[in-house]
């Protein structure tokens, strides 16, 4: 999706469209994010709808239903949102639509090599297997370390990405 988002300035001279119309280039970079991150809450929420439906599907009553499953959507959320504002930037700098894609998807299997080795918190691919407990425990996530973790990310790619923008000739 990060992809698409920077897909149609990269067209002929859209940059040129974009670069001088009356808008900041930090807020050209938060709203990709911020949609982004709007796809990545939609796509969790549609998850956790499955998760549901699918287990009373398989007549698990639904006063079973895990509370845990909350902060995953929270944390699997927040990790999303890092990993959206990394792809951000990859796509900006790479104007093919491909090869963030296939970066994307080396990232996240790395990503959740480095989980293993216990190192999740230092790879922004890795906090949304962290976050979500992809692992099959709980007890391993320390919550402050998480979301500072996923601050940091957001911040320091969102910080490259505009200045990348106000620095290159596009």
């Amino acid at each position: 999706y990060c992809s698409y988002l920077w897909r149609l300035e990269h067209f002929d001279h859209n940059w040129n469209q974009v670069l001088c119309a009356p808008v900041p280039v930090s807020q050209i970079v938060l709203g990709k994010l911020t949609l982004a991150a709007a796809m990545t809450f939609l796509a969790q929420a549609w998850g956790m709808v499955l998760f549901v439906v699918g287990g009373l599907i398989c007549g698990i009553p639904i006063s079973t239903f895990p509370l845990d499953a909350l902060s995953w959507l929270v944390c699997g959320v927040c990790g999303g949102i890092a990993v959206s504002a990394f792809q951000l930037l990859v796509s900006l700098v790479i104007r093919s639509f491909a090869v963030p894609v296939g970066i994307a998807m080396a990232g996240g299997v790395l990503g959740l090599g480095i989980a293993a080795k216990g190192y999740g918190y230092f790879w922004p691919y890795s906090l949304l297997s962290e976050g979500m407990s992809a692992n099959g425990s709980d007890d391993g996530l320390s919550y402050p370390l998480f979301f500072a973790a996923c601050a940091v990310f957001i911040v320091l790619f969102s910080v490259i990405a505009v200045m990348y923008l106000k620095k290159s000739d596009v």
